[in-house]
């Protein structure tokens, strides 16, 4: 658990510089041995009045059958962390999804992981796909590069003889042991990501713990477009079980948080399925389905849990789903090769209905994969998180943005008007990605077009377009 990311000092003229390279780490111990509840609450307490950071390269076994998060102590305290830390605006939690992908494991698995007070963190490897081994889940926020396997690592500095990776005369590593370049995993990716955090927080030190978490949505970018797990909701946003919202971009995130409005205060809303007595689930691909009815809510979603006390011999034969009232579902477990008993009481989340509108009928779904094994539902509760909606929330982001050249130096742009409440739309543009956007032009609500002439030849042109509602 570190505050931060940290720059790699050089030695024999190797070295290199960390994500974010003036951050000052606070190292806690913490995992070397069983820990109680306890300890891992006096962690995520400590010192949140000055750590602004807390990377959690942590957590339950990665072995497929774990279902396992944190004790009443430590639920307590991520929520006072976020509550309390950073003056009120919240210490920022990273966790590590997890390596079980192997596994067939799900990070919705992790209750670590899977808290909304926490930003949960995949890999990528070094084709921009999910590394084999980083799970996936409904839960995943973000992900970042580490690769998967020799020379294609993340270089690092590295703990002296056998007590590091680098050990000696490993084939595949650097020749210099204070290095290496096999420092791989969930645990790699979940600290580049804090350093992108820590860039954030130094452009606007006034970010809350939710606001850090909408940036790193709005900028992610796609990856492996062609990966069928893609959905894009109803707000605009892409979302996938495997990346959540795609690569982390460490320039387009700073750039955003500059001139960030921070959201408005955080709201709740749930429903509970209270039952006298159990109901029997159906088997063998048959599909049970309940409805929460959120009519009269005015919440703009950010993230939805939904809990449930289900029995049942052995739960890897379980599917969940929950779909909104915009027709967006969102898979929170799979089939898996789990075979212990039952969700006694567990949690499920995901942030991939962000931006949309709560109101509605929601739909719980329990699909059981396989004959003979029947379970039994006992209790289910449905929460939304997120902002109220008034005459000054967010506008939902437009879509499907297209460029089509008219002649040498003109292009017609195109795109999807998703917002109900915007007041204008903000063109931007950049010359070469990582730089900084410009505003081009301010365009009326409900625009879904602009012709822009005079363009530069010769240069690499990126667009982008906002919906804003006034500032």
């Amino acid at each position: 658990m570190v505050a931060g990311v940290a720059a790699a000092r050089g030695f024999n003229g190797i070295g290199g510089s960390g994500v974010a390279p003036e951050a000052t780490l606070v190292g806690i111990r913490l995992i070397g041995d069983y820990i109680t509840d306890l300890q891992e609450a006096d962690a995520i307490h400590h010192r949140n009045d000055v750590i602004a950071i807390k990377n959690n390269s942590w957590g339950p076994s990665d072995n497929g059958a774990a279902l396992s998060g944190p004790r009443a102590l430590t639920q307590a305290a991520l929520i006072d962390a976020v509550q309390q830390g950073r003056n009120g605006r919240g210490t920022i939690l990273l966790w590590a999804t997890g390596n079980g992908g192997l596994q067939n494991d799900n990070s919705n698995k992790n209750g670590y992981a899977n808290s909304i007070y926490t930003i949960a963190v995949g890999a990528l490897d070094e084709n921009g796909k999910r590394a084999e081994y980083s799970e996936i889940g409904a839960n995943i926020l973000i992900s970042a590069p580490v690769g998967i396997r020799h020379a294609y690592g993340t270089l690092t500095t590295d703990l002296p003889g056998d007590d590091g990776l680098n050990i000696n005369g490993y084939q595949f590593d650097l020749d210099d042991p204070a290095y290496t370049q096999n420092f791989f995993g969930t645990s790699a990716s979940t600290p580049m990501v804090s350093g992108v955090v820590a860039l954030m927080l130094e452009a606007n030190p006034n970010l809350g713990w939710r606001d850090v978490q909408e940036i790193l949505v709005r900028t992610a970018r796609k990856v492996n477009s062609s990966a069928k797990s893609w959905l894009t909701n109803a707000a605009g946003f892409h979302f996938s079980n495997e990346f959540g919202a795609g690569l982390v971009d460490a320039s387009a995130a700073v750039a955003m948080a500059k001139t960030w409005t921070n959201l408005s205060a955080f709201h709740q809303a749930s429903r509970t399925l209270r039952l006298d007595a159990p109901i029997t689930l159906p088997d063998a691909g048959s599909v049970w389905e309940h409805s929460f009815s959120f009519n009269q809510t005015a919440l703009r979603v950010e993230q939805a849990t939904v809990s449930v006390f289900v029995d049942h011999p052995i739960r890897g034969e379980l599917s969940f789903e929950l779909e909104s009232p915009s027709g967006t579902v969102s898979q929170l477990v799979g089939f898996n090769d789990d075979d212990s008993r039952g969700y006694f009481v567990w949690t499920f989340s995901s942030p991939q209905f962000w931006g949309e509108n709560a109101a509605g009928t929601w739909k719980l779904r329990i699909i059981d994969g396989i004959a003979e094994d029947a379970g039994e539902l006992w209790q289910a509760t449905m929460t939304l998180h997120g902002t109220e909606t008034s005459a000054n929330s967010l506008p939902a982001s437009p879509g499907n943005l297209t460029a089509t050249p008219l002649e040498a130096n003109a292009v017609s742009l195109h795109w999807e008007d998703r917002a109900n409440n915007e007041t204008a739309y903000r063109l931007e543009f950049t010359y070469g990605w990582g730089n900084l956007w410009t505003i081009e032009r301010i365009l009326p609500a409900n625009t879904t077009s602009y012709v822009q002439n005079h363009i530069a030849q010769g240069v690499e042109i990126y667009y982008r377009v906002i919906a804003i509602r006034n500032n």
